[in-house]
């Protein structure tokens, strides 16, 4: 029996009661998530979302993937040249309610663009659930809205933790634009003051962030790792947040944070260095 069902140009995704994702339809960039490109006229089922590559999908919410339920892991994909597309377009790549535990994959190139009279939230990422950890660069994605945009690459309304585990990963060149107005190289939007964002780092792990974080008056952003090897190179702004340090190596452009605009900034066993 199925529970829910998403209808995308070309090709259909549909949940069953016992979990179970089918896919059916055009496949040629690999959306059917199947493990090849082969068209199905009929539902064939997913057995796990790993090495997929997400292109060219568009709906109004969420491009790739809309979630209300629970994804136990998505591991290894990548997500490139998906649009959410509406009078308030929500997660170019991926649009969650639900709960994803783990979420492993490069994202470049979405959007998630508003109407003229409408708003843009998330142009990889809108989250208003639960992720628990998510690991990979974001490149390149924006959104656009007639009257508001925000989270070049992730819009979260909640606490998300982005993790390295003895990898560098990137975020740059991602941007909000409302209207025709000035593009505001902004990555990361957490619109709840009680919300925190997690960086944490570990086996020589690296964070480069080239873009802005922003968010609700007071967020918060933990900046962490406990094995103390991890490395965060900022190039940009952290504004309106509570910023926490603790056992990393903190890397500004111009060696000092006294310019970042930070509402609070405290530390724990960090060092900071020009880079």
């Amino acid at each position: 029996k199925i529970i829910d069902i998403s209808i995308y140009y070309q090709h259909v995704v549909a949940l069953d009661e016992e979990g179970k994702v089918w896919t059916w339809g055009y496949n040629y960039y690999g959306q059917l998530g199947t493990g090849n490109t082969n068209n199905s006229n009929v539902p064939v089922q997913v057995s796990g979302l790993s090495n997929i590559t997400f292109t060219q999908n568009k709906s109004a919410l969420g491009g790739a993937i809309y979630n209300t339920g629970t994804i136990s892991s998505i591991n290894g994909s990548v997500f490139s040249n998906n649009t959410a597309n509406g009078a308030n377009a929500s997660g170019g790549a991926i649009y969650n309610s639900g709960t994803i535990s783990t979420l492993y994959g490069d994202f470049s190139n979405n959007r998630a663009t508003g109407s003229d009279f409408g708003s843009g939230y998330g142009g990889a990422i809108y989250n208003t659930g639960t992720i628990n950890t998510i690991s990979g660069s974001f490149l390149n994605n924006y959104v656009t809205g007639g009257t508001r945009a925000d989270g070049g690459a992730i819009y979260s309304t909640k606490s998300i933790r982005l993790y390295t585990d003895n990898n560098t990963y990137r975020i740059q060149g991602n941007y909000s634009q409302v209207g025709s107005g000035q593009k505001n190289y902004n990555a990361i939007f957490m619109s709840d003051a009680s919300s925190t964002l997690t960086f944490q780092m570990e086996n020589n792990g690296v964070w480069e962030i080239y873009d802005s974080i922003n968010g609700g008056t007071g967020y918060n952003v933990l900046i962490t790792s406990t094995d103390g090897t991890g490395i965060f190179k900022l190039y940009n702004q952290i504004t309106n947040a509570n910023v926490k340090l603790n056992n990393v190596t903190l890397d500004l452009t111009d060696g000092t944070y006294t310019d970042y605009n930070f509402t609070q900034f405290s530390t724990g066993n960090t060092t900071t260095g020009a880079d």
